[in-house]
């Protein structure tokens, strides 16, 4: 019984140590699987980085810039040139858009050859149908809803004598054309007015110490070189500047050398105050060295914009239209 005893304990220390040794090895083991684990899920963790770094630059990178073109036109040669259009087409990438609507009037002399700059269709106009009944969606609208965030910012540049003469950049902020501080335009009043898809609010209009309340919707124009507003925005611009009023043209004129003289016109968004140079309000009349205010008194009715505003108000500010949530938003232009 002893002998039995003895030898099942020495089987038992035979043995111990083997036990022992197996689960040291497999310990160690275990732990240097853990550590390849750990090293392998930290490299992927970089990669996956420096892929979003990737992805998030070559959004950055995905601008197209806006050259001025000549094109022909017939038109009447006066100021009142009221939706003059160029259609181009636009290549971004590998893709080409054919006959996209491009342009804003820029400079009109009569029958021939005008000069355009413009955004490529944006600004407030609703995907539908144009005149000839054929369904369109505007080109940005088209390349915008291919980003991660359907994001698009405009800049056009106010200097005239730069060759580049502005830029859409997709999916992000346009860093380099436009102030960091960006200002979110907030829902429309209530009535909504003629262009309600990029429209805006506003809570004020005037001009150095003349600050008038005005709530109401604001829209860009894509093709009309006439600003329209209410009757009593219009009488109370002129009061500021004192213009006169020319009955043979049925407008508001100045002198285009005191134009320069004047103070910026602004308009209060969501409590910021964005300044445009007066002179964007006026043209010449060609006569005597008058401008003339080109502003009209818009269509009366609970549809009304307070303004409609044209494609020169944008040289002074970055909208960054958001296609998914139809919102916009807005930071100042730096001209380049």
């Amino acid at each position: 019984m002893i002998n039995q005893l003895t030898v099942c304990y020495s089987k038992m220390k035979k043995y111990e140590p083997l036990h022992l040794h197996v689960s040291e090895r497999e310990e160690e083991e275990e732990k240097k699987k853990e550590k390849e684990e750990k090293k392998e899920e930290k490299e992927a963790k970089k990669e996956e980085k420096e892929e979003q770094k990737e992805e998030k630059e070559e959004y950055r990178s995905n601008s197209l810039k806006l050259n001025e073109s000549e094109l022909y036109f017939n038109f009447l040669g006066n100021v009142n040139l009221n939706g003059a259009r160029a259609q181009e087409d636009i290549t971004l990438a590998s893709t080409t858009f054919k006959a996209q609507n491009v342009g804003v009037v820029r400079k009109a002399t009569g029958e021939g050859t005008l000069t355009v700059s413009g955004v490529l269709g944006v600004g407030p106009t609703i995907n539908g149908t144009d005149g000839s009944g054929d369904s369109w969606e505007p080109i940005v609208h088209q390349i915008a809803r291919k980003q991660s965030n359907g994001k698009f910012t405009v800049w056009l540049n106010s200097n005239e004598d730069s060759d580049v003469k502005g830029q859409l950049t997709f999916a992000d902020h346009d860093e380099e054309h436009c102030e960091k501080e960006v200002v979110q335009a907030g829902p429309l009043v209530k009535a909504r007015g003629q262009f309600s898809q990029w429209a805006f609010p506003v809570q004020r209009y005037g001009s150095d110490k003349y600050r008038y309340f005005r709530e109401g919707n604001v829209a860009i124009q894509n093709d009309d070189k006439i600003i329209k507003m209410s009757g009593y925005i219009l009488d109370t611009i002129a009061r500021i500047y004192r213009l006169n009023k020319d009955t043979k043209l049925d407008a508001y004129v100045t002198k285009c050398d005191e134009i320069e003289k004047f103070t910026p016109f602004f308009l209060t968004i969501n409590k910021k105050d964005f300044e445009f140079p007066a002179k964007i309000l006026f043209t010449p009349t060609g006569d005597n060295g008058m401008c003339r205010f080109i502003a009209e008194q818009g269509q009366q009715g609970p549809l009304e914009e307070v303004f409609q505003l044209t494609q020169d108000f944008l040289k002074h500010l970055c909208v960054t239209y958001d296609v998914n949530s139809k919102t916009v938003a807005f930071a100042k232009a730096i001209a380049k």
